[in-house]
């Protein structure tokens, strides 16, 4: 179902002249309402996932616009990237802004681990409210954002894995020349991986407290 999402709605929607990164957040949101519900009947757990994923990624795609102003770069790393350019900027496609397809993707690839993470926080909240049923609101909140904490380096590093593994031909294929550290650092290929890990990680942090105050309240409720 994921995949037709991406395939069947974004892509098509992208080709017809749609805004590349509000069309790739709202099938992303659908992806994640669609999930969170499939993985769990139950609304104490799928409707706070829900609310802290979409958070998530909403954090993502605004961070990774922050992250390209402050690198000035496009986001033209690679040349799949650059051959898209190329067709929309010599040819009538439907496409509008490469730029906008590299925000949409970097929340694509994000939003995997953001449905983990706020799964993951959910679920834990509702097992606390089940064996302590007198837990309070603000005590449910804190141990939301401890077990948040725990989770945010281990998905940090899946994403750096992710990434680091996707472009490990252009490190090996570097580490042949005499690069620079601060070669390195000012290569848009190595920024804009930069890029998709911190705006991962960010999408991270923001789910957890989203996800912790949404489970709080409606657990209190109940």
């Amino acid at each position: 179902l994921s995949v037709a999402a991406v395939g069947l709605i974004f892509i098509p929607a992208v080709k017809a002249g749609y805004n590349p990164p509000l069309t790739g957040f709202l099938v992303c949101v659908l992806i994640s309402f669609v999930t969170l519900f499939m993985v769990s009947a139950d609304r104490k757990k799928a409707v706070p996932a829900f609310f802290g994923a979409s958070g998530g990624l909403l954090a993502s795609l605004v961070f990774a616009e922050i992250f390209m102003r402050l690198a000035s770069t496009g986001g033209f790393s690679g040349q799949p990237m650059q051959m898209l350019n190329y067709f929309i900027l010599h040819y009538p496609t439907g496409v509008k802004d490469a730029r906008g397809i590299f925000l949409a993707g970097v929340m694509i690839g994000a939003a995997g681990v953001v449905m983990d993470v706020a799964i993951s926080i959910s679920s834990s909240l509702k097992a606390i409210k089940e064996e302590s049923p007198s837990v309070t609101r603000a005590a449910l909140f804190g141990r939301g954002m401890n077990i948040g904490r725990d989770i945010i380096a281990s998905m940090a590093n899946s994403l750096l894995f992710a990434y680091a593994g996707g472009a490990l031909f252009l490190i090996l294929s570097r580490s042949y020349f005499s690069y620079s550290f601060s070669q390195l650092l000012n290569s848009e290929w190595f920024t804009v991986m930069l890029i998709e890990i911190m705006s991962g990680t960010v999408a991270i942090i923001a789910t957890v407290p989203v996800t912790s105050f949404f489970g709080a309240e409606i657990l209190d409720k109940s």
